[in-house]
């Protein structure tokens, strides 16, 4: 299994209908919001050796004139969590 964690800014929100949708489509084989909204976590079951997910996820402006906060995201496979890879 492969899991991406995605940090979510304080001032957005992603709308689970869109990431339906990416599931539907494969794109995806399933997610979660963290209990306060500010991660998402994308999971893949299986990929193939060198195989690479490209998924764009549009976020949605809900406090304008904030401080906008945002954790950096990271990916790895889950059973070989020592090779994280961090993204800011």
């Amino acid at each position: 299994m492969h899991v991406a964690v995605l940090s979510i800014p304080s001032c957005m929100t992603v709308e689970q209908s869109q990431l339906e949708m990416l599931k539907d489509q494969g794109a995806v084989n399933n997610y979660e919001f963290s209990a306060d909204n500010s991660l998402l976590t994308l999971y893949w079951t299986y990929l193939k050796a060198n195989e690479e997910k490209n998924v764009s996820i549009s976020r949605v402006v809900t406090n304008t004139g904030t401080n906008c906060i945002e954790r950096a995201s990271r990916a790895w496979n889950y059973y070989d969590d020592a090779n994280t890879v961090w993204l800011e």
